[in-house]
């Protein structure tokens, strides 16, 4: 019933000159070598259980055998346990010999032990050691507590894996109601423990040595992970009837440009938004929309109601093109050459200027404070100033209060008064090229340019 696993032991005789005679006893144990014969039966699980093997258990992947004894150096062999049988050699001869034996897993982990000890090798002789009993290793356990704000933590999966094995043999438990766990049946090894459940992170990163003892308070501490609450801008895109549109482009600017069209009703939505400030624009060919743009601030919140009224461009209102205000002819047929819309203002004696051309209502002079565009169009819509309605002004309504017959401030300064030459003033013309942009008047020498960035710092002069 056992299989035996021999161990042919190859003789090396010492051949010795001198003359001398070598008596009886020495030829047999002392100088030269032996070899030996050896059977292995294994035990697997509880011994009481009296469950033998003829061949080694599963998981078993070497057989190490081990020669001790006094006199000599130890001599150490591995076998595959698939086909267990081999040479040692140069087993010195001699008493008290030891035959230590080993199952290792594929990872080196120890899982079986035996031996037999006070065996004599004779020189020239193979000796018959006999069985050695393989019994399972001793194992031990590894344990802990998983806890949430002080408290045991139910139902994480806990992994173990030996980290001498690559990918892993390894074991799960889960924690039981009161957060704490155990792992039964562990060998002498090195392991990492780690506990995996959605919705949590855990520290620390623990490693353990299990050497000859259990291993207890290997213990973690989780922490919820803290989704960021999301929320949603929404509004109506309607016609001058009050028609919804199907199918107009809507384009939210803010941490990120997002893009999407208005539904069968008229109605758009932007989903998954963080709290800030958000620009929302529609856009189609050939259409106007009132207002152009809108500011929405999430805080905390839903902003839903940021409609939109679209107008044909062959209804819209446009506001007629001014005279650039220059009176000096430098050249036959230059703007100075011929007179059609004069600037032309009316100063109200309330803070506010009339254009008489345009018919659009301006601050005489602006608060001096550089905002960023958002700030820009809040301050303009909260400004109360011989009224309400006041707004940031387009770019091309911007521009028709320059004037290019002057310089630094480019503006009537009998009118519009304290105007800054020396920076830019912000438009609520976004830029398209780049919606996180917008267009900017400079009344130094009236140049227009564009913002690298809407939360750049510029002046505004508001209107209505």
């Amino acid at each position: 019933m056992i299989k035996r696993l021999v161990l042919l032991l190859i003789l090396l005789l010492v051949t010795i000159s001198c003359g001398t005679n070598i008596e009886k006893t020495e030829r047999h144990t002392g100088i030269g070598t032996g070899g030996l014969v050896l059977s292995l039966k294994w035990y697997t699980g509880d011994k009481a259980k009296a469950v033998i093997r003829r061949s080694p258990p599963a998981g078993v992947a070497t057989i190490r055998i081990t020669i001790s004894g006094p006199g000599m150096t130890d001599i150490q062999q591995d076998f595959n346990a698939a086909s267990p049988s081999g040479t040692i050699n140069t087993v010195p001869a001699g008493v008290n010999r030891t035959i230590n034996a080993q199952g290792l897993n594929a990872g080196g982990t120890v899982t079986h032990t035996g031996s037999i000890s006070g065996l004599t090798i004779n020189v020239g002789q193979t000796t018959d050691a006999g069985t050695i009993t393989m019994n399972p290793a001793a194992t031990y356990s590894v344990s802990g507590t998983v806890t949430l704000n002080g408290v045991g933590l139910a139902g994480v999966p806990i992994g173990i894996v030996s980290v001498r094995i690559p990918g892993g043999t390894s074991n799960t438990t889960i924690t039981a109601d009161d957060g704490t766990y155990t792992f039964a049946g562990v060998l002498n090894d090195n392991y990492v423990v780690w506990p995996f459940l959605t919705g949590y992170t855990f520290s620390p990163n623990i490693s353990v040595t299990v050497n000859g003892a259990n291993q207890t308070g290997q213990n973690f501490t989780a922490t919820a992970v803290v989704v960021a609450s999301t929320y949603y801008i929404s509004g109506t895109i309607v016609d001058t009837n009050g028609a919804p549109l199907a199918g107009v482009a809507v384009a939210l600017s803010g941490s990120n440009i997002v893009n999407t069209t208005t539904d069968s009703n008229g109605n758009y939505s932007f989903t998954g938004l963080a709290n800030g400030s958000y620009t929302i624009t529609p856009m189609q060919s050939n259409y106007y929309f009132s207002p152009i743009n809108l500011t929405a601030t999430v805080n905390g919140a839903d902003a839903t109601g940021e409609n939109f009224t679209r107008s044909s461009i062959s209804t819209a209102s446009f506001t007629p093109l001014v005279d650039t205000g220059q009176t000096t002819v430098y050249a036959t047929g230059d703007d100075a050459s011929y007179t059609i819309d004069p600037p032309s203002y009316t100063d109200n004696g309330n803070g506010t200027i009339t254009d008489n051309v345009t018919g659009l209502s301006w601050q005489k002079q602006d608060d001096a404070t550089t905002r960023t565009w958002d700030a820009a169009n809040t301050y303009c819509a909260g400004l109360s100033l011989a009224g309400t309605g006041w707004r940031v002004p387009t770019r091309r309504e911007l521009m028709s209060i320059v004037d290019y017959g002057k310089y630094s401030p480019a503006i009537n300064s009998t009118y519009f008064t304290s105007t800054r030459g020396d920076y830019y003033y912000w438009s609520s013309t976004t830029y398209a090229r780049n919606t996180a942009s917008a267009w900017l008047v400079d009344f130094y020498y009236g140049g227009v340019g564009v913002s690298g960035n809407k939360t750049y710092t510029f002046y505004v002069r508001c209107a209505r």
